[in-house]
């Protein structure tokens, strides 16, 4: 299960890289308002692809190495992400629980960075 795990969350962040070498080869990184406004359709769905892959392997991490990774360690998985991540470092899997948060922070300045229409609402945890 956990070899399974790996190999699925490997090609998600393949694909990712993919994503992130199109966003750069096209100019869009970094991301501006200018650049924001004047996307095409195509560039759009091109950082629409580039955030689904990043939630994607941030899912795929938690959701399955990190419960590969309880199972074979006979622990609950039924608990908060920090938890998790603390546990991950616990075992060794994590050299420490500050990149998973520094993680979450990158995350937050994406969608903040390609969608800065609607970080007023993110950041007051609306959405």
């Amino acid at each position: 299960m956990l070899s399974s795990s790996i190999e699925a969350t490997a090609g998600v962040a393949d694909r990712l890289v993919y994503s992130i070498r199109k966003a750069a080869k096209n100019g869009l990184d970094p991301l501006t308002m200018e650049k924001l406004k004047a996307l095409s359709d195509d560039e759009m769905e091109s950082i629409d692809a580039y955030l689904f892959r990043y939630g994607s392997l941030v899912s795929n991490i938690q959701g399955g190495i990190f419960k590969a990774t309880f199972a074979v360690e006979q622990e609950s998985s039924d608990i908060s992400n920090r938890d998790k991540t603390n546990l991950m470092e616990r075992f060794g899997a994590l050299a420490s629980a500050r990149p998973a948060a520094f993680f979450k922070i990158i995350g937050a300045i994406h969608r903040i960075s390609f969608y800065p229409q609607n970080c007023w609402m993110q950041n007051s945890g609306l959405t």
